[in-house]
C-alpha cells in the first residue's frame, strides 16, 4: 500500500509522455548545421537514471529528453550512456570512466566535455579527482578519485547536490521525506535493485556526508572549468506534481536548516556549490561559475515531462543548445552568453565589437 501514491504519479507521467511522443513524431525536426565542437560531449545521468524509458516497446523519452539527437543534428559528437541507476558515486565513476574511454577512442579526441545532472555531478567530480584524493568512511567504504582530470575539458552541472539535500536525511520523518523514500523504494523494486543499495546511495546526498566528507576529500583539478545551473521555480505551477510537496517543504525551511529556493530536491545554494572559491589555473576567474537559475524543477531541466499543465515558462532544448555553444571554443571566443530563467540565452557578439574597434583605429 505504501507505494500506491508514487505509483499513481509514475502512471500519469507515462501516459502523458506517450501522448507527447506521438505528437512529436508528427512534426519533423529541422536540420541545422554549425561548426563541430573540438571536443565531444558526454551526458551523465543522475540517480535512478536511464538511457531511455520504454513501455511495451514504446519509447517514452530519453533521460536527457531529445538532447543527444538535437546536438548531433547541430554537428556535435554526443554520447549518452547508462551506468548503474542505483549505486554510489564511487562505483558509478568507475563505470563512467569506461564510457569516457569509449567516447574518446571513437572520436579520436583527447578530452571531452561533461554535462551532468543530479548525482551525475557527484560522479563527475569523483571521475576527475586525482587518485590521491582518498579516504575511508564507515558507511560508504572507500572514497577515491579516479584520476581522469586530464581527459576532461569542462564540466556543466545541472541540479547537482554539491552541499547535499536535507530530503536525503533518514532522520527526517516529514510526509515529504517519507514519500521520497517510498518513491525510491518503488523504483528500486521495479529495477530489481536491493532497497539497501538505494539507502546507501541516498546517504551520499546528505548534507553531513557531502560537507564533512565528500567535499573535503574530492577536488576537481583546478584546470577544469565547472559551470552550474540551479532549478528555481517561482510558483507551484512551475513545479511538476512529483515535486510539489518537497518544493514547498524546502521553500518554507530556513536556509540555515538546508532549505530555501530549490528545484524540489536540491536548493540553489547546493546546486551552485556556494562557498567554493578555487581559482581556475592560470586565470583570475573562479573555477566554479554559476550560469544562473532556471524556472524548472529537478527533472524538468532535462526535459522529463511531469507537468500536467502546458509548460510556457521553460524549454530545456534551447538551454542545452546554448550549453553546447557555451563550452564550444569556436563560440566562446566570439560570443558572450547569459542563460535566462526560461532556458533561452542572451547572446552578444564580441567579434562585432572587435571589428568596430578595428574600423575606428
Amino acid at each position: 500500500m505504501r507505494y500506491i501514491k508514487p505509483a499513481r504519479k509514475v502512471f500519469f507521467t507515462g501516459s502523458q509522455a506517450i501522448f507527447g511522443e506521438l505528437m512529436r513524431k508528427q512534426v519533423p525536426s529541422p536540420q541545422v548545421n554549425i561548426p563541430s565542437n573540438e571536443y565531444p560531449i558526454l551526458l551523465m545521468h543522475g540517480f535512478m537514471g536511464f538511457s531511455k524509458m520504454e513501455i511495451a516497446g514504446i519509447k517514452l523519452f530519453d533521460y536527457f529528453n531529445g538532447v543527444k539527437l538535437c546536438l548531433e543534428q547541430m554537428g556535435y559528437t554526443v554520447m549518452s550512456p547508462e551506468v548503474n541507476p542505483i549505486d554510489t558515486p564511487q562505483n558509478r565513476a568507475k563505470q563512467w570512466a569506461k564510457e569516457l574511454d569509449i567516447l574518446l577512442d571513437n572520436s579520436g579526441a583527447q578530452k571531452a566535455h561533461l554535462i551532468c545532472h543530479s548525482q551525475g555531478c557527484l560522479d563527475a567530480r569523483v571521475l576527475a579527482a586525482d587518485c590521491s584524493n582518498f579516504c575511508t568512511t564507515p558507511q560508504q567504504g572507500e572514497l577515491r578519485g579516479i584520476g581522469y582530470g586530464d581527459k576532461i575539458a569542462s564540466m556543466t552541472h545541472l541540479g547537482g547536490p554539491h552541499l547535499g539535500t536535507i530530503l536525503a536525511e533518514t532522520t527526517d520523518t516529514s510526509q515529504t521525506a517519507e514519500f521520497f523514500m517510498d518513491l525510491i523504494g518503488l523504483i528500486a523494486m521495479m529495477t530489481g535493485s536491493p532497497f539497501s543499495s538505494a539507502e546507501k546511495t541516498v546517504a551520499c546526498f546528505t548534507p553531513t556526508f557531502m560537507k564533512d566528507t565528500f567535499n573535503k576529500q574530492i577536488h576537481v583539478p583546478d584546470h577544469i572549468p565547472c559551470y552550474t545551473v540551479a532549478g528555481a521555480p517561482e510558483t507551484e505551477e512551475q513545479v511538476g506534481f512529483m515535486f510539489d510537496g518537497s518544493w514547498n517543504t524546502l521553500n518554507n525551511m530556513p536556509i540555515s536548516e538546508g532549505g530555501g529556493q530549490n528545484d524540489g530536491f536540491v536548493t540553489t545554494n547546493s546546486a551552485h556549490f556556494a562557498g567554493n572559491k578555487t581559482k581556475l589555473k592560470g586565470s583570475h576567474e573562479l573555477q566554479w561559475q554559476s550560469l544562473g537559475n532556471i524556472h524548472a524543477d529537478h527533472v524538468a531541466m532535462i526535459g522529463i515531462p511531469l507537468e500536467l499543465k502546458s509548460n510556457n515558462h521553460f524549454s530545456h532544448l534551447p538551454m542545452f543548445i546554448g550549453m553546447a555553444q557555451h563550452i564550444d571554443t569556436c563560440y566562446k571566443r566570439n560570443v558572450q552568453m547569459a542563460l535566462q530563467a526560461s532556458g533561452e540565452w542572451l547572446r552578444h557578439c564580441a567579434l562585432l565589437d572587435n571589428n568596430k574597434t578595428n574600423e575606428s583605429v
